[in-house]
Protein backbone atom coordinates (compact mmCIF):
# COMPACT_ATOMS: atom_id res chain seq x y z
CA UNK A 1 0.00 0.00 0.00
CA UNK A 2 1.52 3.18 -0.84
CA UNK A 3 0.29 6.72 0.41
CA UNK A 4 1.35 9.42 -1.39
CA UNK A 5 1.25 13.09 0.44
CA UNK A 6 1.93 16.20 -2.79
CA UNK A 7 0.45 19.12 -3.67
CA UNK A 8 0.13 22.88 -2.51
CA UNK A 9 -1.58 22.61 0.90
CA UNK A 10 0.55 19.86 2.59
CA UNK A 11 2.54 19.96 5.71
CA UNK A 12 5.05 18.65 7.26
CA UNK A 13 4.07 14.39 8.12
CA UNK A 14 5.68 13.35 11.31
CA UNK A 15 6.74 9.40 10.76
CA UNK A 16 6.98 7.74 14.40
CA UNK A 17 7.96 3.94 15.76
CA UNK A 18 5.95 3.05 18.99
CA UNK A 19 5.87 7.15 19.47
CA UNK A 20 9.28 7.58 18.58
CA UNK A 21 10.00 9.76 16.11
CA UNK A 22 11.54 8.54 13.21
CA UNK A 23 11.14 11.72 10.70
CA UNK A 24 9.11 15.02 10.72
CA UNK A 25 9.15 15.98 6.77
CA UNK A 26 7.42 12.96 4.64
CA UNK A 27 5.57 13.04 1.75
CA UNK A 28 5.07 9.14 1.00
CA UNK A 29 4.70 6.33 3.21
CA UNK A 30 5.13 2.71 1.73
CA UNK A 31 3.43 -0.16 3.97
CA UNK A 32 4.35 -3.44 2.84
CA UNK A 33 4.76 -6.84 4.00
CA UNK A 34 1.79 -9.62 4.62
CA UNK A 35 -1.11 -8.69 6.88
CA UNK A 36 0.09 -4.82 7.19
CA UNK A 37 -2.63 -2.44 7.35
CA UNK A 38 -3.20 1.13 7.85
CA UNK A 39 -6.14 2.93 9.29
CA UNK A 40 -6.84 6.09 11.57
CA UNK A 41 -9.59 8.90 12.21
CA UNK A 42 -8.28 13.01 12.35
CA UNK A 43 -4.61 13.78 12.52
CA UNK A 44 -3.27 10.23 12.80
CA UNK A 45 -2.85 7.43 11.05
CA UNK A 46 -2.14 3.58 12.57
CA UNK A 47 -0.06 1.13 10.93
CA UNK A 48 -0.67 -2.23 12.19
CA UNK A 49 1.66 -5.29 11.45
CA UNK A 50 0.76 -8.42 12.96
CA UNK A 51 3.27 -10.21 15.22
CA UNK A 52 5.14 -6.88 16.00
CA UNK A 53 6.77 -7.02 12.72
CA UNK A 54 8.76 -10.32 13.13
CA UNK A 55 10.60 -12.21 15.57
CA UNK A 56 8.73 -15.20 16.43
CA UNK A 57 10.41 -18.63 17.85
CA UNK A 58 13.35 -20.16 15.35
CA UNK A 59 13.96 -23.63 15.64
CA UNK A 60 17.38 -25.98 15.50
CA UNK A 61 16.47 -28.86 13.78
CA UNK A 62 17.98 -32.38 12.95
CA UNK A 63 17.94 -36.01 12.07
CA UNK A 64 19.35 -38.74 13.37
CA UNK A 65 19.18 -42.81 13.68
CA UNK A 66 18.06 -44.96 16.80
CA UNK A 67 19.44 -48.38 17.35
CA UNK A 68 17.74 -50.85 18.61
CA UNK A 69 19.83 -53.43 17.93
CA UNK A 70 20.39 -56.51 16.14
CA UNK A 71 17.45 -59.12 15.57
CA UNK A 72 15.89 -59.81 17.89
CA UNK A 73 16.29 -56.26 19.50
CA UNK A 74 15.63 -54.88 22.48
CA UNK A 75 12.62 -52.55 23.72
CA UNK A 76 13.92 -49.65 24.29
CA UNK A 77 16.80 -47.38 22.76
CA UNK A 78 18.13 -43.91 23.82
CA UNK A 79 20.98 -41.72 21.61
CA UNK A 80 22.71 -38.53 23.36
CA UNK A 81 22.53 -35.66 20.67
CA UNK A 82 25.69 -33.29 20.96
CA UNK A 83 27.43 -30.15 19.27
CA UNK A 84 24.52 -27.98 20.08
CA UNK A 85 26.11 -25.20 21.67
CA UNK A 86 23.19 -22.51 21.84
CA UNK A 87 20.82 -25.00 23.81
CA UNK A 88 19.84 -23.66 27.69
CA UNK A 89 18.51 -25.85 30.03
CA UNK A 90 14.77 -24.00 29.70
CA UNK A 91 14.91 -25.30 25.89
CA UNK A 92 11.69 -26.67 24.67
CA UNK A 93 12.77 -29.78 22.59
CA UNK A 94 10.88 -32.52 20.83
CA UNK A 95 11.58 -35.82 18.70
CA UNK A 96 9.33 -38.01 16.68
CA UNK A 97 9.78 -41.20 14.50
CA UNK A 98 10.42 -40.15 10.86
CA UNK A 99 8.80 -41.82 8.13
CA UNK A 100 12.11 -42.26 5.97
CA UNK A 101 13.67 -45.58 4.99
CA UNK A 102 16.89 -47.02 6.76
CA UNK A 103 18.81 -49.97 6.01
CA UNK A 104 16.45 -51.82 8.37
CA UNK A 105 12.77 -50.68 7.70
CA UNK A 106 10.55 -48.77 5.21
CA UNK A 107 9.41 -45.46 5.55
CA UNK A 108 5.50 -46.67 6.32
CA UNK A 109 6.92 -48.88 8.84
CA UNK A 110 7.73 -45.83 10.66
CA UNK A 111 4.50 -44.62 10.46
CA UNK A 112 2.70 -48.00 11.37
CA UNK A 113 5.09 -49.07 14.24
CA UNK A 114 4.02 -48.38 18.07
CA UNK A 115 7.30 -46.41 19.38
CA UNK A 116 7.10 -43.76 21.88
CA UNK A 117 9.93 -41.01 21.14
CA UNK A 118 10.75 -38.69 23.95
CA UNK A 119 13.68 -35.90 24.57
CA UNK A 120 14.67 -34.95 27.43
CA UNK A 121 17.54 -34.63 29.57
CA UNK A 122 19.11 -31.43 28.55
CA UNK A 123 22.68 -30.47 28.95
CA UNK A 124 22.71 -26.15 28.58
CA UNK A 125 25.50 -25.67 25.76
CA UNK A 126 25.64 -29.40 24.54
CA UNK A 127 22.73 -30.91 23.94
CA UNK A 128 20.19 -33.38 25.21
CA UNK A 129 19.12 -37.23 24.78
CA UNK A 130 16.42 -39.61 22.78
CA UNK A 131 14.40 -42.20 24.28
CA UNK A 132 12.48 -44.57 22.71
CA UNK A 133 10.26 -47.50 24.13
CA UNK A 134 8.58 -49.72 22.00
CA UNK A 135 4.82 -49.65 23.23
CA UNK A 136 3.19 -52.68 20.88
CA UNK A 137 0.99 -54.76 23.80
CA UNK A 138 1.63 -58.17 22.07
CA UNK A 139 4.36 -60.19 24.40
CA UNK A 140 6.65 -62.74 24.03
CA UNK A 141 4.98 -65.99 23.84
CA UNK A 142 4.71 -67.72 27.69
CA UNK A 143 5.99 -70.80 27.76
CA UNK A 144 5.22 -73.17 30.67
CA UNK A 145 8.10 -75.36 32.61
CA UNK A 146 6.84 -77.94 34.01
CA UNK A 147 9.56 -79.12 36.21
CA UNK A 148 13.38 -78.83 36.51
CA UNK A 149 16.30 -81.54 35.08
CA UNK A 150 18.04 -82.76 37.82
CA UNK A 151 21.29 -84.63 37.10
CA UNK A 152 21.74 -88.27 39.11
CA UNK A 153 24.58 -90.46 39.06
CA UNK A 154 21.78 -92.36 36.68
CA UNK A 155 21.08 -90.06 34.39
CA UNK A 156 19.31 -86.78 34.04
CA UNK A 157 15.44 -87.32 35.33
CA UNK A 158 12.84 -84.53 34.91
CA UNK A 159 11.79 -83.42 38.35
CA UNK A 160 8.36 -82.10 39.10
CA UNK A 161 9.10 -78.71 40.83
CA UNK A 162 5.64 -78.13 42.27
CA UNK A 163 1.84 -78.92 41.24
CA UNK A 164 1.70 -75.54 39.35
CA UNK A 165 3.74 -74.79 36.45
CA UNK A 166 6.53 -72.30 36.17
CA UNK A 167 5.62 -69.51 32.84
CA UNK A 168 8.29 -67.27 31.42
CA UNK A 169 7.59 -64.81 28.52
CA UNK A 170 5.08 -62.02 28.33
CA UNK A 171 7.87 -59.33 28.82
CA UNK A 172 6.28 -57.19 25.74
CA UNK A 173 8.01 -57.07 22.28
CA UNK A 174 11.06 -56.63 21.00
CA UNK A 175 11.92 -54.26 18.35
CA UNK A 176 15.48 -54.07 16.22
CA UNK A 177 17.43 -52.28 13.59
CA UNK A 178 17.26 -48.58 12.61
CA UNK A 179 14.67 -46.38 12.64
CA UNK A 180 15.06 -42.33 11.54
CA UNK A 181 14.70 -39.59 14.50
CA UNK A 182 13.73 -35.92 13.75
CA UNK A 183 14.03 -33.15 16.73
CA UNK A 184 14.37 -29.62 17.41
CA UNK A 185 14.61 -26.98 20.35
CA UNK A 186 14.06 -23.75 20.94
Amino acid sequence: MNINISGNNTSNITTQDEGVLLSSSVNTLNFTGAGVTASGTGSTTTINIPGGGGGGSSFTTGETTLDFGAFPGSSDASIIITGQTGILSTSYIEAWLFPKDTADHLADEHIYENIKVVACNIVAGTGFTIYAVNTNQINEPILEDYGVSVSTLAGSILKPSSFQTHKSGGKGTLIYGLWTIRWRWT
